[in-house]
């Protein structure tokens, strides 16, 4: 939680608005994850690793021209 808040220093659990205070970043998040997927594969060193940007990327696909929190 102490790293998190370095870069969100106002995250809470639950709270609201984060997705909203999140989205300009979502691309580069995504892009991290490949990237971290594809380390994995090529180290097969799954640890840390997340497939996450394949649930993201559909939920974008289901809003292709915004994608907004709730």
């Amino acid at each position: 939680m102490s790293k998190l808040k370095k870069h969100y220093p106002s995250y809470t659990k639950a709270g609201e608005g984060v997705f909203a205070a999140l989205q300009s970043k979502l691309d580069t998040a995504i892009g991290n994850a490949q990237k971290a997927l594809r380390d994995a594969t090529n180290t097969n060193e799954y640890n840390p690793s997340t497939e996450i940007h394949c649930l993201v990327e559909y939920l974008k696909s289901l809003r292709p021209n915004s994608v907004s929190g709730p």
